[in-house]
């Protein structure tokens, strides 16, 4: 045999360490730190998994049975194939994309009751802000600030736009077998609601 190239890894091992401490409880997880500054990956766990060790002796019947079996699926690598809703960190594209297309200022205020009414479903927020403007509703997380600012006409189209710029709903190029996610939008929903653009 002949060696390969070296391989650099970004990962670092304690803080690696950390996040298989942190999540030892739990029975499935997917954590993945990244430095913003440059996308290096510090720490990645996809729980559970199997060790590939195992693999390379062969495997008997029952281990690929109880293997293939587990309903916690330990052969799918969450960080690199589950695709998950970015949650609060999301409202930034949404602000971003109603300040470029002009359909709010940073000084407008929207009213936070604790949730917000469409149809029959309430939208709920993590408490009552009163009245916030975008840097207040940015810094406190208020979810019915940008639900609200979700259903003004052409908010959905938009917010779609400015995801898809920021590289949402794309392989990031890691070249780990990842599956790309999924920017929403209006055309992909033949009976358009606005409930679609508050989701």
């Amino acid at each position: 045999p002949t060696p390969g190239h070296d391989l650099t890894l970004t990962v670092d091992i304690e803080l690696q360490r950390i996040v298989q401490r942190a999540v030892r409880g739990h029975p499935s997880a997917a954590v993945v730190v990244v430095e913003v500054e440059t996308g290096r990956i510090l720490a990645i766990v996809s729980k559970p998994s199997f060790d590939p060790n195992a693999m390379t002796g062969g495997l008997t019947q029952e281990e690929w049975i109880e293997l293939r079996d587990n309903p916690l699926l330990p052969q799918f690598n969450r960080t690199l194939m589950g695709t998950y809703s970015p949650g609060s960190t999301f409202k930034l594209i949404t602000a971003l994309a109603a300040l470029e297309e002009g359909m709010i200022s940073p000084s407008d205020q929207l009213y936070c009751g604790g949730y917000h009414e469409l149809g029959r479903r309430a939208f709920r927020c993590s408490q009552t802000h009163g009245d916030v403007d975008l840097r207040l509703a940015i810094i406190q997380s208020c979810n019915v600030f940008f639900y609200r600012l979700a259903e003004r006409p052409g908010m959905m189209e938009a917010i779609s736009r400015y995801a898809s710029h920021f590289g949402f709903g794309e392989e990031t190029g890691l070249g780990m077998n990842e599956q790309a996610g999924r920017v929403d939008s209006r055309d992909q929903h033949p009976e358009y609601h606005t409930g679609h653009a508050l989701n």
